[in-house]
């Protein structure tokens, strides 16, 4: 059983295989931790383990789904009020 397969840049965050010299992500390269040492800080249960910060194309990927989908939302809730509102008078 293989244990510490990844190993967290220091430089950007980012999971790379620990038999890999440079980081995948930023090309920075990875330190060698000593074994005495732990390679997981102590965090509280509800703290996430990894964030890293969404890439501009995954942005603007989430933005052409959920714009159209929100301005459709709209239109639709305003025509539904003015069809309401033609039949009260």
């Amino acid at each position: 059983m293989k244990l510490n397969r990844y190993v967290i840049c220091s430089s950007c965050d980012a999971m790379s295989p620990s038999f890999s010299e440079t980081c995948d992500q930023c090309g920075a390269p990875l330190n060698d931790i000593p074994a005495d040492e732990p390679t997981q800080p102590e965090q509280s249960p509800g703290q996430a383990k990894h964030f890293q910060r969404p890439t501009t194309l995954r942005l603007i990927g989430i933005w052409m789904i959920a714009l159209p989908s929100f301005a459709c939302t709209v239109a639709l809730a305003a025509y539904l009020l003015m069809m309401i509102g033609s039949r009260l008078i």
